[in-house]
């Protein structure tokens, strides 16, 4: 490329904003790796045999590892219409102005899917297979409740799924 084409881009570039979205596959294994961190050597023995089952389909074929499992639910979202979990991701607390939540709701929300996972992998009567079916679930909706966006409604933006985050200079998002 010559030198005035390349200033061309990098100037087209320079007037459009960059845009993210406001939690993906970075800030659940950012959680992932912090809880790894954390256990024990027992504990992530066991929890490092679990994830290995999971559906890996939508990970290229490649086996999750615990810090890499956080994002198995969002890579699942490619079942499209047979992916039932999409309300579970969240929950919309209504908003107040001085920061103090009302009520939380009932019904499919990340809370629920939280204490339905924590269940599951503690209920004798679960098959493996809903064991780690139930693990991959909460490692998940553990990142989830850590994106502040994913516990607070405003303007029914589905805990903050369609705020898009703008102005982040590219060299802050290289990892």
């Amino acid at each position: 490329m010559s030198l005035p084409r390349a200033h061309f881009f990098g100037a087209v570039a320079a007037f459009f904003p960059l845009v993210a979205g406001a939690w993906d596959h970075g800030g659940h294994m950012l959680v992932g790796e912090i809880a790894w961190q954390q256990m024990k050597p027992a504990a992530r023995e066991r929890s490092a045999d679990l994830v290995k089952s999971l559906d890996s389909r939508f990970n290229e074929g490649q086996p999750y590892n615990f810090v890499t499992a956080g994002a198995w639910m969002d890579d699942m979202r490619a079942l499209g219409r047979d992916y039932q979990w999409a309300k579970l991701h969240y929950i919309d607390i209504p908003w107040t102005e001085n920061g103090v939540p009302q009520e939380i709701p009932e019904g499919p929300t990340v809370v629920a899917g939280i204490a339905d996972s924590i269940k599951a992998v503690r209920d004798p009567e679960s098959t493996p297979e809903q064991v780690v079916e139930a693990f991959g679930m909460l490692l998940h909706f553990v990142g989830d409740i850590h994106q502040p966006l994913h516990c607070t409604e405003r303007n029914h933006d589905r805990g903050g799924n369609t705020y898009m985050i703008a102005g982040v200079p590219f060299s802050d998002l290289r990892v």
